[in-house]
């Protein structure tokens, strides 16, 4: 679930940040430009995903649970 959402638009780079409502999943972060894709967890890992489709991005936003999603959409992407 979603608790807080925030587009910016720097310099032509568009970003949105969302912060959840996870026991795991702090919060992400989105670049519209590289589709990269940022995820912060609890516990201190973070995880940037690249080549994130727009298209999938969204679908992983708008799941129940964003762990489930996470697992269910990215396990195919490269990521560090």
């Amino acid at each position: 679930m979603i608790l807080k959402e925030e587009t910016k638009e720097i310099d032509g780079v568009k970003i949105r940040n969302i912060l959840y409502d996870s026991t795991n999943v702090l919060k992400s972060s989105y670049n519209y430009n590289t589709n990269r894709l940022v995820i912060s967890y609890y516990r201190g890992g973070v995880y940037e995903y690249y080549d994130v489709q727009h298209k999938i991005y969204e679908q992983i936003i708008s799941e129940e649970s964003i762990g489930k999603a996470i697992h269910k959409y990215l396990k195919q992407y490269k990521f560090s």
